[in-house]
């Protein structure tokens, strides 16, 4: 199994990705199978500050592209982040 992700900083901001996952059976060494399609954008609210913590919003869309796949999952996540000193 070999994860493959290609991410690209579009604005200052903001992160795009696509990733699969691709996928080889031991029994047939030659045959090569893909993994479900994932897109997902990260979006940077704010940096860190000595009074705010940094946040940002990611969202990921898992597209069924994969052998035996059904259904599209969405996930979306909220990030805050701040360092200790």
């Amino acid at each position: 199994m070999v994860p493959t992700l290609l991410l690209y900083g579009a604005l200052p901001k903001l992160q795009l990705g696509v990733g699969t996952t691709l996928l080889t059976d031991p029994s047939e060494s030659d045959e090569v199978r893909s993994g479900d399609l994932k897109l997902s954008g990260l979006y940077d609210f704010n940096q860190e500050t000595l009074a705010l913590p940094a946040s940002g919003f990611k969202l990921t869309v898992n597209l069924p592209t994969g052998v035996a796949s059904s259904g599209t999952d969405v996930e979306l996540k909220a990030l805050v982040t701040k360092s200790l000193q």
